[in-house]
């Protein structure tokens, strides 16, 4: 409850603007992600869609821990049109991810493990490449 919650204070400005405006937010780790637009195209974890799909906030991708049949918070919730970008930990497609443009990854940072909910740790790891593509950012768990 808490995360969706805190998820959706993050969130409350990404309804479209009618002009455009700068967009920006201070993670729980204090880094500040900052556009020049607020973010339509959005790719989440799975904990994180779960807590915003109900909200409205459709993202345009979700990577998740294992299987999407399996995984607990996204039963029930329509993910028709979203497409799915990975369904095991750390394994993330680069290539689904960048044809999908987004401007912005959500996903839990876990700082007793310094880690984003289904990256791998090493900066070189396949998953991590998602951060060259777009900026993450999310609330803190744990």
């Amino acid at each position: 409850m808490l995360r969706s919650i805190v998820l959706a204070l993050l969130l409350t400005g990404f309804a479209a603007p009618a002009v455009a405006e700068e967009w920006s937010y201070t993670d729980s780790k204090g880094g500040v992600v900052t556009l020049d637009h607020v973010p339509s195209r959005i790719i989440m974890h799975a904990n994180s869609a779960a807590g915003l799909i109900p909200l409205g906030i459709r993202p345009v991708g979700i990577y998740v821990d294992g299987p999407v049949a399996e995984d607990k918070s996204l039963a029930g919730l329509d993910l028709s049109g979203i497409e799915i970008v990975g369904e095991a930990w750390g394994q993330i497609d680069v290539e689904k991810v960048a044809a999908l443009k987004p401007d912005l990854i959500i996903a839990e940072y876990w700082p007793l493990d310094d880690a984003w909910s289904g990256l791998e740790g090493d900066a070189n790891s396949p998953s991590q490449q998602i951060v060259k593509i777009a900026p993450l950012t999310g609330p803190t768990q744990g």
